[in-house]
């Protein structure tokens, strides 16, 4: 059997091969030319751009190996939100009831408004309801690629998982469909979330076992700090934050670098036009 120190060492190199494979893939990006948004889209498309990619960390997914990324938006008042609360307090490990700034939630609705003039072949950006709570929705942004990899490489889990013996480019496709047998189960399974995510097998399992069946598994720490968030830019931005349940944690590393090559990627030029440029890009999902 092989050893902590092989397994941490073979995990640490495919985070290296990973982040070689990203450079390489945008170290010769050029920006094309042909996005246009009026002066007025650009000022709310830069809110909801930074809401959404840097402090959601979708931007992770639409640059690095990040396959899928959730951000809660609400329609409630404050004071709505509150009362909400108290009839349902959170427990450890569950959902929280989200909350932003009013701006984000119209700022989605403005975006359905001008998104089929970006028309996206990698990725997908849809919205699912609260059932509990009417008037909070979640949102999803989907790297098709990543997704794909992902399936693929944990292909018996969540077949055994959601008893679908699914064709994965077929079934990337059903992932906006409210009624998919598949993607409902997985949708309610923190182990499959959390892979999908692209917190790791090994946090996303710990994760299960603590708050799924309540085992006695001590949580290290989070991903990243806590406080940047409500305050990003290019500068500062979060990596992904997830519960990470090893020290040195690989998932750390590789998310940290990826960051650093976004940072570089976005030097000297656009938020918005080259974040609707990669948007619009035709990149072909393998199986």
């Amino acid at each position: 059997m092989l050893n902590k120190k092989t397994i941490r060492m073979f995990l640490l190199l495919l985070v290296l091969l990973s982040i070689i494979f990203l450079i390489h893939k945008y170290q010769n990006y050029e920006p094309t030319t042909k996005i246009r948004v009026t002066s007025k889209e650009k000022e709310w498309l830069t809110e909801f751009f930074q809401d959404v990619f840097l402090e959601g960390s979708a931007i992770y997914s639409l640059w690095g190996t990040k396959p899928l990324t959730k951000f809660e938006i609400s329609y409630y008042t404050l004071e709505e939100l509150e009362e909400i609360r108290q009839m349902y307090p959170p427990t450890e490990g569950s959902e929280t009831i989200p909350v932003t700034r009013y701006t984000v939630a119209d700022n989605w609705t403005k975006w359905g408004e001008i998104k089929d003039r970006f028309p996206m072949t990698n990725y997908m950006f849809f919205s699912r309801q609260f059932e509990e709570l009417p008037k909070i929705f979640f949102l999803y942004f989907v790297n098709k690629a990543n997704v794909s990899a992902v399936l693929t490489a944990n292909y018996e889990l969540f077949r055994e998982r959601t008893g679908v013996d699914f064709d994965t480019l077929k079934i990337i496709s059903e992932i906006e469909n409210p009624a998919s047998a598949f993607w409902n189960q997985v949708f309610d399974d923190a182990e499959l979330l959390g892979i999908m995510y692209g917190f790791g097998s090994q946090n996303a399992e710990s994760f299960h076992k603590k708050y799924g069946k309540n085992e006695e598994i001590e949580r290290v720490c989070f991903s990243d700090n806590l406080e940047v968030i409500g305050e990003t830019d290019l500068d500062k931005f979060p990596i992904p934050i997830f519960a990470s349940f090893s020290k040195n944690d690989p998932m750390i590393t590789k998310y940290s670098l990826e960051r650093e090559e976004i940072k570089r990627i976005y030097q000297n030029q656009d938020f918005v036009l080259l974040t609707l440029q990669q948007l619009t890009r035709n990149m072909k999902v393998n199986h």
